[in-house]
């Protein structure tokens, strides 16, 4: 969803909710696929070498309540966790 009121991230950009992931051919994977898969997802990427990712994640991808790690544990659980 788009969301702009308020507004979250820089005021000079855009920021997205989330992203789903589906068959390619106009189905979804179910939500929740792997329960078993949790992380701290700052934690991960900050030991996998990974900042400039997560430096960006904070400035363009976050949480309108200020919660960045909650919101992406959630969408990693609800969403990215359907792939392997």
């Amino acid at each position: 969803f788009w969301n702009t009121d308020p507004a979250d991230g820089p005021v000079d950009s855009w920021t997205i909710h989330g992203l789903w992931a589906d068959h390619c051919d106009g189905s979804y994977f179910k939500k929740e696929c792997d329960g078993g898969r949790q992380y701290d997802i700052a934690q991960l990427l900050s030991e996998q070498g990974a900042q400039d990712t997560l430096d960006f994640m904070q400035t363009y991808w976050v949480d309108y309540h200020g919660q960045n790690e909650h919101f992406w544990e959630h969408e990693w659980e609800k969403h990215g966790s359907c792939m392997k």
